[in-house]
C-alpha cells in the first residue's frame, strides 16, 4: 500500500501544502514592526500637539525615565527638565523608584493616585496624578491640581467632625452632676478634637480669686495615680495665681488666649482656663481648631460657673450653720465637749485633716477633748506632749497673732500626728490665737492656703471663744 504511486504523490502534495501555509510564519514581519513605530510617532506628535490645549501639567520620559517633555503647565510648576518631588498623604517623601511616572516608565505599570508637593512659593498643594506607559517605551503623566476641591472635602469633614465634639460635649454637660464631673468632659472631649496633635495633654484649672490659687479640676489623659498610696496623691492640684505670669496676664487680666491656653469667662470675668500642652510648635495653628476649642471654652464657662455660685453658697450656708452650733454650745457644753463640738465643725468647713483646740497649762499649751487622738499614730500621747504643738501654734501663743505656714515637709511639726500628707508630701498649717486663753490650730495636706472666706469662719470662731465668758472657763479647765 505504502509503495503505491498515488500514495506517494498524496503525501508529497500534503507536505508542500502544510510547508506553503507555515512559511508567511516563519518570514520575519517587518511591517508590524513598522507600524508600531509609525503609531508611536504618530502618537508623540498627536500628544506634541496636544499639550498647548492642556491646562494640567504633562510630562513624558523615556523607558530609562528621563524627561523628555513637558508642557507649559508643567514648567511653570515643576521647573524645567525635572520631576516633581511628590509625598504620600502621610508626609512621606515618595522614593524615586515608586514615582508614579518612573514606575509607567521602567516597570509599565499604570499608577494613579493624589499626592502632595510643595510648590515653588511653598504653598502646599495636592496634585492628582495619572501615569501610563506608552506603546515604544517610556511614559506620560497628567498632574492635575485638585488643591482647591480637596481642602473644600477636608474642611467639611472637619466642621462635621467638630460638630460631633461640640454635640458630645453637650449631651456630657448635660448630665454631669458635678463640677469635677463637667470639667473632665471638657477635657476628654478637647483631647478627642486635637487627637492628631502629638502628646496632647488637656488640662482644666479654676481660679478662686478669694485664695488666689489655680486647681486643676481634670485632665486629659489622667496623670494621678488610680491606686495612690497615700490619700494626698489624688487630690487636686492647686498652684498659686501669679498674674506676673505673662500667660496667666493674658488669659486672667487681658481675656485673651494665650500661645497654649484659653480663658473659661462667665459674666466678664475669667473664671478658670483650659490649658493645652504638646511637643508640637504651635497648637492653635489651625484656625478651625481654634475656633472650636473657644466655643468648648464658653460651654465649659457656662457650666462650671453656676455649680461655682452653687458651692460658694452652700459654703456660706454650711458656715453659719457652724457657728450658730457653736455659739449654742459655748453656753452649754462643758471644756472637753465644747472642743470637740468645734473640732467637728472646723474639719466639716473647712476640709481639714487635723484640728486642735489648745489652752494654757502650767505655762505650756495641753490639747482639750477627746477627737484629736483619731489623727494620732500614738494614741497614748498626753494631752501636753509638746509634739503636739508646732512652732506655728506656740508662736501664736507667744505673739497673739495669726500664724501661717505653708508646704511644710511632713516630717516638721507632723509629730506624732499621722502622715496624711504622704510620704513625699506637704502640708500647710494656720493657727489663730484666743486672745490670752488659747491657740486654734488647723492642719491641711497640700501646700495651699485656706480660702479667704474659710479664713474669715476661723477667725470668727476664735472672736467668739475669745468674747465669750465660757472662755475663761475653757482656760481654767484646761489643767484637768
Amino acid at each position: 500500500m505504502f509503495k503505491r504511486p498515488f500514495f506517494l504523490l498524496g503525501l508529497f502534495f500534503g507536505a508542500l501544502a502544510a510547508f506553503c501555509l507555515r512559511l508567511p510564519k516563519l518570514r520575519p514581519r517587518p511591517a508590524a514592526s513598522t507600524d508600531l513605530q509609525a503609531a508611536s510617532s504618530d502618537f508623540r506628535a498627536a500628544s506634541s500637539d496636544f499639550r498647548g490645549f492642556l491646562t494640567d501639567a504633562f510630562l513624558i520620559c523615556d523607558s530609562a525615565g528621563t524627561l523628555v517633555e513637558a508642557n507649559a503647565p508643567a514648567q511653570a510648576m515643576f521647573g524645567a527638565n525635572r520631576l516633581p518631588f511628590l509625598r504620600y498623604a502621610t508626609g512621606q517623601d515618595v522614593p524615586p523608584g515608586q514615582h508614579p511616572l518612573l514606575r509607567a516608565a521602567v516597570l509599565h505599570e499604570a499608577a494613579s493616585g493624589l499626592y502632595g508637593f510643595t510648590a515653588a512659593d511653598g504653598s502646599e498643594r495636592v496634585l492628582d496624578v495619572s501615569a501610563r506607559p506608552l506603546p515604544d517605551g517610556g511614559a506620560a503623566a497628567v498632574f492635575r491640581d485638585v488643591t482647591a476641591p480637596h481642602e473644600s472635602k477636608k474642611r467639611e469633614r472637619e466642621a462635621q467632625a467638630h460638630r460631633g465634639v461640640v454635640e458630645a460635649l453637650c449631651r456630657r454637660l448635660s448630665l454631669a452632676q458635678t463640677a469635677e464631673a463637667a470639667a473632665q468632659a471638657v477635657a476628654e472631649e478637647s483631647r478627642t478634637l486635637l487627637s492628631d496633635v502629638p502628646d496632647i495633654q488637656v488640662k482644666l484649672f479654676t481660679f478662686d480669686p478669694a485664695s488666689d490659687t489655680l486647681t486643676c479640676l481634670a485632665s486629659a489623659p489622667d496623670g494621678r495615680p488610680k491606686r495612690p498610696k497615700f490619700m494626698a496623691a489624688a487630690r487636686p492640684e492647686t498652684v498659686r495665681f501669679d498674674a506676673q505670669v505673662p500667660e496667666l496676664w493674658q488669659m486672667y487680666i487681658a481675656r485673651r488666649p494665650s500661645a497654649d491656653g484659653l480663658p473659661l469667662i462667665a459674666g466678664g470675668v475669667a473664671v478658670g482656663h483650659l490649658s493645652v500642652s504638646s511637643s508640637a510648635v504651635n497648637v492653635f495653628e489651625d484656625p478651625a481648631v481654634r475656633e472650636t476649642l473657644e466655643l468648648i471654652a464658653s460651654l465649659a464657662a457656662l457650666a462650671l460657673a453656676a455649680p461655682a455660685a452653687s458651692v460658694q453658697a452652700s459654703a456660706s450656708a454650711a458656715q453659719t450653720a457652724a457657728v450658730c452650733e457653736i455659739a449654742a454650745a459655748i453656753g452649754s457644753a462643758e471644756a472637753h465637749e465644747l472642743a470637740d463640738r468645734i473640732t467637728e465643725c472646723v474639719k466639716r468647713v473647712t476640709h481639714a485633716d487635723v484640728c486642735t483646740l489648745s489652752v494654757p497649762a502650767g505655762g505650756k499649751l495641753s490639747v482639750l477633748g477627746q477627737t484629736y487622738k483619731d489623727s494620732l499614730l500614738l494614741p497614748q500621747t498626753a494631752p501636753d506632749d509638746p509634739r503636739l504643738h508646732g512652732k506655728a501654734s506656740r508662736k501664736a501663743w507667744r505673739t497673739r497673732k495669726t500664724v501661717t505656714h505653708l508646704g511644710l515637709p511632713p516630717d516638721t511639726e507632723a509629730g506624732p500626728w499621722r502622715a496624711f500628707t504622704g510620704s513625699a508630701g506637704s502640708y500647710s498649717v494656720i493657727a489663730l490665737p484666743l486672745a490670752d486663753h488659747g491657740v486654734l490650730s488647723v492642719y491641711t495636706a497640700g501646700s495651699a492656703p485656706l480660702p479667704e472666706m474659710q479664713k474669715k469662719f476661723l477667725e470668727t470662731v476664735a472672736a467668739l471663744l475669745s468674747l465669750s465668758s465660757a472662755s475663761a472657763t475653757v482656760s481654767t479647765d484646761g489643767a484637768d
